[in-house]
Order: C-alpha cells, then structure tokens, then sequence
C-alpha cells in the first residue's frame, strides 16, 4: 500500500506543478525557457561529446562521435511544436546515443505560432536529407526518433523520404502525437500533459491549414503509405491522456502490416524518456530502445512484432 500511496502522491505533485506552467496562460517564452531547463540539469550522459553543426539549414546537435560503418540516428524533439529546442533535450539525446552506440543528431526546426505547419516538417524533412548528403551516412543505417510532437515530425519524415526512394532503418517513438487535432482527450490526470495546453499548441502548429493532411496528422495517412514504413518501436505510459491515441496508432500501424514493437510502461509518464538519468522507468525504456536499435542494425532477426 505504501509504495502506491507514493506512487500517486509522486504523480500529483509532478503534475500539479507541470499544469500550473505548461498552459495556454503561461507566456510561451517562459513555458519555453522552463522546458529548456532541462538541458542544464546534470543529467547528462558521460563521455557523450557534443558537436554543433548545420543540416539543411537548420542548427543540429551531434551527441557522439561519428559511427564508423554510416549509422545514425536523427532524433526530432518533442514540446508540442511550440516549445523545444537543441538545449532542452540534451539529456534525451545524450543518454540515447549512450545506449545505441552510435551517434543522435539532435533537429532545431522552427516552433509555431511564429511558424505554423508545415515550417517544423519541411525542417525535418530539410536536415534529414541534408544529413544523407554526408559521407559515410547510410540510409539503411538511419534510425529517426521523436518523443511527442518529435514522434509525430518522424513519422512525417518517414512518410516524406518515401517520395525519395529512402527507407531508414526503423523509427523510435516515444509517446508519438500522431493526431494533434484529435480533441477526445480521456479527462483523467496525467502528470505531464494539461489537455488544453495541448489543444492550444496544437491549434498553433495548425495554423491556417485544414489539420486534414496526413502531413500534419499521420496517423490518418492511408495504409498503403504506413506500409512503406520500416520497423517501428512505439513506447507509451500505461496513464498518460494520450494512449487511446497511441493504441490507435498501433493498431493502424498493424492493419498496414508495420513490423510493429509497442511497449507500454508503467510511471513513464507521456515522453518520460527525458528524465531517464533519474527516474528508473525511464531509464529501463531508454535501454529498451538502445537494445532495439543494435538488434536492427546488427542485421539480426527484428524484434518480434508485440
């Protein structure tokens, strides 16, 4: 009984606090200089370099030193396409690269309401490419990797490198928003995500734009476009507002017949991954994520379909 006792004390006093600053009443340039606070926690990962570069125009961030045989992964960060940045997602990407082995180019693309859709996927799709113009990067060895908003700009940039002839090696998702006009919202506490900070950041990524395309929401492509997508590892929280959604997404990625391995983690809470350095479901997804990773760049048999 104890330890549930502050299991859910744990999650209230996180959420309450996490509400009361991340909502449509909270000026963006505060809710963005809290979120990039988390890149100046000592949560880093050891021994992980980091190198500033541009790619397709865009500031990018290396965590690691180059992989000798082409792999990589590009990881798009999350903060509802609002907020976000290189900084707030230092410890992500480093403990990431940590347990991949290879290096994470970390994506700045351009936040709403400044620059709405389709700013943030035209600059994923832009320093992915970009990134493939590089010696020694192999396309096959490519892994793209989100969490939240980041999720849902990889499977965009997925989608889009389709059109290319490019097929990366697999996608790591975590918490994906791959539906941010979606408004039926389970109304139970979630410790990380306030529903109408959602609905407003969603509204501003929007824009002027229908919110129809699968562009913006892919979750909605059609499944003969989610069956050119190559291995997916999907992880969620088990009381995060948005697992209906991501239960949807599982179940769209199998009806396209997606080698699909989806994990639901208890007190991850929605794209946990980012506190892995102290919170120990996080740090058991990352590693599951890390393990993934070298299993499909090893050319061993794929993860079994979950």
């Amino acid at each position: 009984m104890l330890p549930e006792i502050w299991r859910q004390w744990r999650k209230y006093h996180i959420g309450m606090t996490s509400h009361m600053l991340f909502n449509p009443f909270t000026p963006l340039l505060m809710q963005r200089a809290l979120i990039n606070s988390f890149g100046h926690m000592p949560w880093l990962a050891a021994d992980v370099a980091e190198h500033n570069l541009q790619l397709g125009a865009r500031p990018a961030r290396r965590f690691g030193s180059p992989a000798a045989d082409g792999a990589a992964v590009v990881f798009f960060h999350g903060g509802g396409f609002t907020t976000g940045s290189l900084t707030s997602h230092r410890p992500l990407c480093s403990h990431l690269a940590k347990v991949c082995g290879i290096p994470v180019y970390s994506i700045d693309y351009r936040l709403a309401p400044e620059h709405p859709y389709p700013a943030a996927a035209d600059d994923c799709e832009a320093a992915t490419l970009a990134l493939l113009q590089q010696p020694g990067i192999a396309a096959d060895k490519l892994i793209l990797a989100g969490d939240s908003a980041g999720g849902n700009l990889a499977l965009v940039t997925a989608l889009r490198l389709h059109r290319h002839n490019i097929r990366p090696a697999a996608l790591v998702l975590m918490s994906p928003w791959s539906d941010p006009v979606d408004t039926e919202l389970p109304w139970r506490f979630d410790p990380i995500l306030n529903p109408y900070w959602g609905m407003a950041s969603a509204r501003a990524y929007r824009g002027d734009s229908n919110g129809n395309s699968s562009d913006f929401a892919p979750i909605n492509a059609d499944l003969a476009d989610l069956a050119c997508l190559p291995p997916v590892l999907l992880q969620a929280d088990d009381d995060e507002i948005l697992l209906p959604q991501l239960e949807r997404l599982a179940e769209r990625l199998r009806a396209a017949g997606v080698n699909l391995t989806y994990q639901v983690y208890r007190d991850l809470w929605h794209a946990g991954q980012i506190v892995a350095a102290i919170h120990p479901p996080a740090a058991a997804a990352l590693a599951e994520c890390g393990r993934y990773v070298q299993e499909v760049l090893a050319a061993s048999p794929l993860p079994e379909a979950a």
